[in-house]
């Protein structure tokens, strides 16, 4: 994201780090070994794709585009499979992205056992039909819609949400839990529900700081979710424990990986807290230090999200900023991204190579070793 000065704007203008403050530039695009995922000479009329350059340039803010959220991306990378099964028809794509709530979001139909209600109907999602693990037969997630049963309000429930304990019945689980814990038995436990609200709380602080899409509108993924090591021997304090653990819940995909993976390509989300492993940070820094034509001569433009050098370089015109943007993002050659990878996979090689420590501390090696 570029933040773009207002018309009028100058050098000794005082910063503000909110973002209506001034007009920004969100990019979006996909880069290959070789080079952009984009149009190619005289060849689009051979291909029936709905776009031919995977970058994507928005202009969000108050009175402006909308900010980027999982629609516009999940738009992007159906266009950018479009474009990678045109110019490589025997290739497999590998897409990579890096760990966030943004990128790993479900769908709005996934099994996510946190938000089912513990009986029937209610504000809870519709999810798809699945599977039972123990028998492989089928079950949908809904009542049938010749159903007749109602819920405690005299509404029919055909077509509604079955909800945590119609599911775990008709699994066989619900008499095992009812044996364990009797009336006692509750839709989640004291510690999950800690658990939970724990990974809520860091969910709020990365948005704080800027780690989620602004406006984007993206519930949280299981992937935020850090379970307590006491609750990893827990499979049977609550309802919403057991039915996380059944073997399609924990299968569940990101919506992103859905896609992909359905395109006949491979989806990769990098660790978190990794950033050395990500050729993705490589590219925005340099990025930064862009150098670009402007008036005849030649100026350094170290572009940052909030408080930018880009604005001392920008004239205050908007369109004077889309040009620089668009230039910056051209200067990045095919050898650059290349040298990225290269540098990702020496980290890699280097941790790959690193041995546990042995119990006598003899057989130890360390990344410095490496060096």
């Amino acid at each position: 994201c570029f933040q773009i000065p207002d018309s009028g704007a100058t050098k000794k203008r005082k910063r503000s780090a909110k973002k209506s403050a001034s007009s920004a530039t969100a990019v979006s695009q996909d880069r290959t070994f070789a080079g952009n995922l984009t149009e190619w000479n005289n060849q689009e009329s051979k291909y029936r794709c709905r776009s031919f350059d995977a970058r994507r340039i928005i202009y969000p803010g108050a009175n402006y585009e909308p900010w980027w959220d999982m629609p516009q991306l999940i738009a992007q990378v159906k266009d950018a499979i479009q474009i990678f099964n045109a110019k490589f028809p025997n290739g497999i794509a590998v897409f990579i992205f890096d760990c966030s709530s943004a990128h790993e979001a479900y769908a709005s139909d996934a099994l996510l056992a946190h938000k089912m209600n513990r009986g029937p109907g209610g504000k809870q999602p519709v999810m798809r039909s699945t599977y039972i693990p123990a028998t492989g037969q089928p079950q949908s997630m809904v009542f049938p819609v010749d159903y007749k049963g109602v819920d405690a309000a005299g509404v029919l429930l055909a077509g509604r949400p079955k909800g945590m304990e119609q599911v775990l019945l008709e699994r066989g689980l619900l008499k095992g839990l009812q044996t364990k814990h009797g009336k006692s038995l509750t839709r989640i436990c004291k510690d999950c529900s800690l658990s939970q609200a724990a990974r809520e709380k860091a969910l709020k602080e990365a948005k704080s700081r800027e780690d989620e899409i602004e406006g984007s509108g993206i519930p949280a993924s299981r992937a935020d979710i850090d379970v307590d090591g006491d609750l990893e021997q827990r499979t049977n304090c609550c309802m919403q424990r057991v039915l996380s653990l059944q073997k399609d819940f924990l299968e569940e995909k990101p919506l992103l990986q859905l896609i992909i993976e359905q395109a006949g390509h491979k989806c990769f989300f990098l660790p978190k807290f990794h950033c050395e492993l990500n050729p993705i940070e490589m590219y925005w820094s340099q990025l930064k230090r862009c150098k670009l034509p402007f008036d005849a001569s030649w100026f350094i433009i170290y572009i940052f999200i909030y408080f930018t050098d880009f604005r001392e370089y920008a004239d205050g015109t908007f369109s004077k900023a889309q040009k620089l943007v668009i230039e910056a993002l051209d200067r990045i050659t095919t050898g650059n991204v290349r040298k990225y990878f290269r540098h990702c996979n020496r980290y890699l090689h280097a941790y790959r190579c690193v041995k546990k420590p042995h119990p006598e501390g003899n057989d130890t090696n360390s990344l410095s070793d490496l060096a």
